[in-house]
């Protein structure tokens, strides 16, 4: 995982894959938002941890799991 930034800035980040796959425009978006503060990203989806290990140097924290709790219970997850 990253390492823990120096600025202020907590992004919480709620995803969804039907495919169970991290996508380029997610890796996209997780590397422009490593540049402004530290990420937390929570996905509703049986993610592959080799999927995740993709974007490890992006997150402070990432994680997938269907909980089906949709947007809210993946920020739940990531604020706590």
């Amino acid at each position: 995982m990253k390492k823990k930034s120096t600025n202020k800035r907590l992004f919480l980040i709620a995803g969804y894959s039907a495919q169970k796959i991290v996508d380029t425009g997610l890796i996209y978006m997780l590397q422009a938002m490593s540049e402004h503060g530290d990420t937390v990203l929570v996905m509703d989806s049986d993610v592959p941890q080799s999927e995740l290990n993709k974007i490890s140097k992006y997150v402070l924290h990432a994680s997938a799991k269907k909980h089906g709790e949709y947007d809210f219970g993946s920020y739940k997850r990531a604020y706590t």
